[in-house]
């Protein structure tokens, strides 16, 4: 890895480092029926993954639908009526 990396991954993990520990009292999380206890800071990492396989997923869903989209059979096509031309 180039030195600019190393620099940016340390700045992040020292980043992250301090939202973790700024972040370590409990609060209440309440989930459809379920009540529970967690930390801001656990909190914040669930939804990070989150957001994380959804941005992953994206791709791949909108992969499924094209390739869905391309290899359905196209409708026959109708005989479409003949009109007479009128001779005016």
């Amino acid at each position: 890895m180039t030195k600019v990396k190393w620099i940016f991954l340390m700045v992040l993990l020292v980043f992250c480092l301090i939202v973790i520990f700024q972040n370590i009292e409990s609060t209440e999380v309440r989930l459809l029926t379920m009540s529970f206890q967690l930390p801001q800071a656990a909190l914040l990492l669930i939804t990070l993954a989150m957001g994380f396989a959804m941005g992953l997923l994206t791709p791949a869903f909108r992969k499924l639908v094209s390739w869905r989209s391309h290899t359905k059979k196209p409708k026959a096509d109708s005989p479409k009526p003949e009109i007479p031309e009128s001779s005016v």
